[in-house]
């Protein structure tokens, strides 16, 4: 696929659905605090000292059990793999880490999504085997901004109204 160019960017700003978190590894476990005001539904993390792949952990990995042990890189097409990277799953005000995301002399950064009532939706469907496009999921809203995996191996799929998303 050719968009005219070989790059391209979407940025969020911090508000209801979406926060930024960075910290300082101290080498042990550690809760972190968000202004999320809700659960995160998505968190993407990576250590920011050093060469690393951002990993994605979503509340429909593991087919929504455990989901938080469980994640993808988004720089990647692996299958979903599991690693219990969450001490406990996040809650309204705050997100645990185990102390391989906290070692010392590394700093890290996440950024944690949210669903937003007509704004955005974080969710994840089963697919039904089909290509001709029968599959149909209802947001609630017309999207701007889409973005699509599947948890086996594959490719991120981004769609938006920039570009062309045409929906219906």
């Amino acid at each position: 696929i050719s968009f005219n160019s070989s790059h391209n960017s979407w940025m969020w700003k911090r508000g209801r659905g979406f926060d930024v978190v960075t910290w300082d590894g101290t080498g042990a476990n550690n809760t972190l605090n968000h202004s999320l005001g809700k659960t995160p539904e998505m968190i993407w993390a990576k250590a920011r000292s050093e060469s690393q792949s951002w990993l994605v952990f979503h509340k429909g990995l593991n087919s929504g059990t455990t989901p938080w042990n469980w994640y993808v890189t988004l720089d990647g097409t692996g299958a979903e793999a599991n690693w219990a990277a969450w001490v406990q799953a996040p809650t309204s005000t705050q997100f645990s880490i185990i102390s391989n995301w906290s070692a010392n002399s590394q700093n890290y950064i996440a950024m944690l999504f949210a669903s937003v009532d007509g704004i955005s939706k974080l969710g994840h469907y089963t697919g039904d085997g089909t290509t001709n496009g029968s599959k149909e999921i209802t947001l609630g809203f017309a999207p701007k901004f889409l973005m699509l995996r599947s948890t086996a191996a594959g490719d991120w799929l981004i769609f938006d109204n920039f570009r062309g998303f045409y929906y219906s």
